[in-house]
C-alpha cells in the first residue's frame, strides 16, 4: 500500500505517514490506519496556523475581558480558566513555561 502524504497548497509534502502499512493485516485495518495517521498528518500540517489562531483569540479575549472590567462588570471564572488554558497551550506549543 502506498504512504499518503499530506501536501501544500503549492504540492510541496508537509508530512508522511510512515508506519502505517506493517502495522495493517487487512485492506481494512489498512484503511483505518490510514485515516487516522492522515488526520494526525493534517493536524501537525495546520499547527502553525491553529497556534497563530489561538494566540491571537486569546488577546482579544484578554483585551474584551480588560474592557468590561474597566465598565464595571466582572469577568467570570469561565472567561479567566479559557485565558490560562490558551497561556499553557501556547507555552507547550513554542516550548516556553508558562
Amino acid at each position: 500500500y502506498p504512504h499518503p502524504d499530506v501536501k501544500a497548497a503549492n504540492g510541496r509534502n508537509i508530512a508522511c505517514t510512515w508506519g502505517v502499512n506493517g502495522q495493517a493485516k487487512t485492506k481494512a485495518a489498512y484503511d483505518q490506519r490510514t485515516k487516522i495517521a492522515r488526520a494526525n498528518a493534517q493536524l501537525i500540517a495546520a499547527a502553525p496556523e491553529l497556534l497563530e489562531a489561538l494566540q491571537a483569540a486569546k488577546i482579544e479575549l484578554h483585551y474584551c475581558s480588560q474592557q468590561l472590567v474597566g465598565e464595571g462588570w466582572s469577568v467570570g471564572s469561565t472567561v479567566k480558566k479559557a485565558l490560562d488554558d490558551a497561556e499553557a497551550v501556547i507555552a507547550k506549543a513554542t516550548g516556553a513555561s508558562s
